[in-house]
Formats: structure tokens, C-alpha cells, sequence
């Protein structure tokens, strides 16, 4: 039984989920490996120097340079301390523009046109995205289509419990983020579309931005690859997040 439960040590298998990403007509294969409750995702943002990997049992993302062998962390704590200040600005200066704007950058947020919030509706219709069947959600402004994601439940994507729990923690924690990065966006003028993923009932497979010419769908979901160990690597140092460093 002892020497059982060795060898199955061994044989632990992570999820791996391949996913497409088309943005204004160039195409990024893109794979996250969820194992032991953190999620790793390579090439993030279709730059081979760059990952990102999220400690679900820490709530902690890392985002990782290697060209210049650095990491920046992003906790709760440095999101409440961005609104905090965010919530102390009430005048931004031209020469902190620029400033603002790599703040902005270390987060993978860019300009967004200014326009009220859009809010994520259920459409009512199921698609096929992956071989996964999905609910579509659609948010609209003035009648024009501004994205729509497509929602699978874990009956449909057949994901370990806690695999499936880490992911759907991201989707947390990447929503308050972005509602936490929006202030600071408002006080230049400019407002994200809202979309609040925390609350649908299932992991978004499909994603499409029509004004924004992106487009992200699920391709795939191994449930039995081989996992590895993820980590920032050693000897990294660790970045500071502008207007954060004093």
C-alpha cells in the first residue's frame, strides 16, 4: 500500500488548456498548465520573454520578464493600494501621464475608448466552441455589440475539482483587478467595458471584441498531462510597480 501510494506520487496529472488568440489578424497558440493550484500561462501576451503564473492558494500573480530576468508580484494588497491612491488623485497632470500610462502597461491594460460601462448579459442562445457546448453572454452599448463570451460549466469541461476552483479564483481576482485598474482609468478620462466573469455559472471557452479585433477560443483540455514545476526562477528580481516604490 506505501509503496502504492510512492509510485502514484509520481503519476500525478495536471490540466493543460490550448487556447487560440487572434488579435487584428495575427494568430498566438497559447497553452495554461493548472497543477497544485497554480496556473501557468507561457508567452503571455504573444512575447516569448514574458509569463504569467497565479498562485491560486496565495492569491498572488506573477508576471515574468525574462529578458531582463525580473517579476512583478500583484496581490490584493497592491490592488487596494492602487485604488487607495487612485482614490487620492483627483487632477493627473500632464507630466504624470506618462507615468500613469506605464502603470497601466504592468497590469496588460491598454487604452480603452471612453464610453459608459457595457454590462454582460445572457443572450439566450448555446454555441460550440472546443468541443465544448457554451452559454453565449453579450454586452451591448448604444446598440452596438461591444464583446461576448461564451460559458462552459465543468459538467462540459470535465476539469479536476480543484483545477476547475483555481481557475475560476483567477477569474476573481483578475475581475477585481481590472475594476481596481478602472478607477485609475476614470480618472484619465477612460472607462473599460465591465465584465463580470466571477459571476457567471462556468468558465468563459469563447471570448470575442469585435471593435478591438480580438478573439480568444478554447482549442482543447488535456486532463491528464504531465506536470511540471512552476515558479519564478531563481535569481529573479523582483520589479516595482510604478507610482507604488515612493
Amino acid at each position: 500500500m506505501a509503496l502504492t501510494s510512492l509510485l502514484c506520487s509520481f503519476c500525478l496529472e495536471a490540466a493543460e488548456v490550448s487556447f487560440l488568440v487572434e488579435d487584428r489578424g495575427q494568430s498566438i497558440d497559447q497553452t495554461a498548465q493548472i497543477n497544485d493550484r497554480m496556473i501557468y500561462v507561457a508567452a503571455t501576451g504573444g512575447d516569448p520573454g514574458s509569463d504569467l503564473l497565479f498562485d491560486a492558494s496565495r492569491q498572488i500573480l506573477y508576471l515574468i520578464e525574462h529578458g531582463d530576468r525580473s517579476y512583478l508580484q500583484i496581490d490584493n494588497q497592491t490592488i487596494d493600494e492602487v485604488a487607495a491612491l487612485v482614490d487620492s488623485v483627483s487632477d493627473v497632470v500632464e507630466s504624470q501621464q506618462g507615468v500613469i500610462s506605464d502603470l497601466l502597461s504592468t497590469f496588460g491594460i491598454s487604452n480603452a475608448p471612453d464610453e459608459p460601462v457595457a454590462e454582460l448579459r445572457d443572450s439566450g442562445r448555446q454555441l460550440a466552441i472546443g468541443g465544448f457546448s457554451c452559454q453565449l453572454h453579450q454586452a451591448h452599448l448604444k446598440d452596438k455589440l461591444q464583446f461576448e463570451i461564451c460559458v462552459s460549466d465543468n459538467q462540459q469541461l470535465q476539469l479536476k475539482q480543484e483545477d476547475y476552483s483555481a481557475l475560476k479564483e483567477f477569474l476573481v481576482f483578475s475581475n477585481r483587478m481590472q475594476n481596481k485598474a478602472g478607477k485609475l482609468l476614470t480618472t484619465l478620462g477612460i472607462i473599460l467595458p465591465k465584465m463580470d466573469l466571477a459571476s457567471t455559472k462556468g468558465l468563459p471557452v469563447g471570448l470575442h471584441s469585435p471593435g478591438q479585433g480580438l478573439k480568444v477560443r478554447v482549442t482543447g483540455i488535456d486532463s491528464a498531462a504531465k506536470p511540471v514545476k512552476h515558479a519564478v526562477p531563481a535569481g529573479y528580481s523582483r520589479s516595482s510597480i510604478p507610482l507604488l516604490s515612493g
